[in-house]
């Protein structure tokens, strides 16, 4: 029986076809993981939202530092979390923004893609 699959896809940053490459990096992943991943793509939205307060196009500063920093700190708890599962291996991906997809057939319209399975690690 074939396992369900979801996958992370590289939006901008290193591993997207705007950053070292003209290549969408992509990353499939076994549902049982999407727990962690979940909680990872909030941390990463939540850093994101930090910084965008922090520097403003306008006005003032909607975040504090200390605000900014406790985002950071806990986007790179999840990001060494999924380190760990065997998710990420590098740090060009903790540099690059993902999205979650469902369905492998949205994939094709990514253009050049390259798509790596997670290789699953025992957690002691």
């Amino acid at each position: 029986m074939k396992k369900e699959l979801l996958y992370l896809v590289a939006t901008s940053g290193d591993m997207s076809n705007t950053g070292m490459g003209d290549t969408t990096h992509v990353i499939s992943f076994e549902t049982n993981l999407l727990p962690q991943v979940a909680k990872f793509l909030k941390a990463q939205l939540d850093y994101e939202l930090a910084l965008a307060m922090y520097y403003p196009i306008e006005g003032n500063k909607l975040a504090s530092t200390k605000t900014v920093r406790q985002k950071h700190i806990n986007f790179r708890k999840h990001w060494y979390a999924l380190v760990e599962l065997g998710v990420f291996e590098h740090k060009y991906e903790a540099r690059t923004t993902w999205r979650l997809e469902q369905e492998e057939e949205l994939l094709k319209d990514l253009g050049k893609i390259q798509v790596r399975p997670t290789i699953q690690r025992e957690v002691a």
